[in-house]
Parts: structure tokens; sequence; C-alpha cells
């Protein structure tokens, strides 16, 4: 994605959240405007937008610690590109591989799922083990 409109895509939680629902966050210039990026998103991802939405984030002030100035980020703008049903981003298709020990995934590792995984008891090892040793002049446990 070599543009200079379209930054990168926005990658969260929210983000991928509306991607499932046709909404797609991408970081583009802040002199972009709307029929600039939707000719972008067009050419780049043949797909045809329905919508954009911009929004224009405003840098933060921070404060640098060393010698007390304040520092200000730079701004930048957001687009949020509604697509028609049935069209999609490819960046956007993130499929989650289940972790191991889920249920989900216990036939692929060859665990069953109504079978509890073997429990090793500590008390009982711990127990004999105490009793195993034998201190001067303490009574042993039979």
């Amino acid at each position: 994605m070599r543009s200079n409109i379209l930054i990168r895509p926005i990658i969260s939680e929210k983000s991928m959240a509306a991607a499932a629902a046709g909404h797609f966050t991408f970081e583009v210039a802040v002199t972009a405007n709307k029929d600039m990026i939707a000719a972008e998103v067009a050419k780049t991802f043949k797909v045809t937008p329905v919508s954009i939405q911009t929004i224009t984030i405003p840098g933060k002030i921070k404060k640098n610690h060393r010698n007390g100035k304040q520092i200000v980020e730079q701004k930048w703008k957001k687009a949020v590109i509604t697509l028609p049903k049935g069209q999609k981003i490819d960046l956007f298709d993130v499929t989650e591989t289940p972790v191991s020990g889920h249920p989900e995934r216990a036939n692929e590792i060859g665990e069953s799922k109504d079978r509890p995984k073997e429990k090793k008891d500590i008390k009982s090892d711990v127990s004999k083990e105490v009793k195993k040793i034998n201190v001067k002049g303490a009574k042993r446990d039979a």
C-alpha cells in the first residue's frame, strides 16, 4: 500500500469490530479530502466506497521532563470508509487461531473434550516425602 493519501490501516479491537460491519478505518494524509480518499480506495482495493467520514485528531501536548518544555505531537487524520454489503478489504480479514488447550481445538491435538486432563496429586506426593525424611531425635510417622 504505497500511497501518499492512504498512510496505514488502523488495526484495533474497535476498528476490527467495525470492519465486520463494513466500516474500514485508515490513517490518511491531513491534506486529503473525501473525494481523493474515495478515488484512492477504489483504485487500490478495487472496491466502491458508499460513504467516507473523516476525523482530524489534534496533536497531544506532552511535557519533556528533562528540560520542562512542552512538545506538541503532530495532528493526523483518520478516515472511516463504508463499503456496500458483499465487498471487503483484505487487510482487515483476520482469522483467529484458537489457543492450545481450548475445547474447540481439543480434537486437533488429540485430547478429548469430555475427558479431563490427569491431575497429579501433589498432597500425597509431599506427605510421602515428609514420611521418608528421618530427622535425628524426632519421632518417625508410621
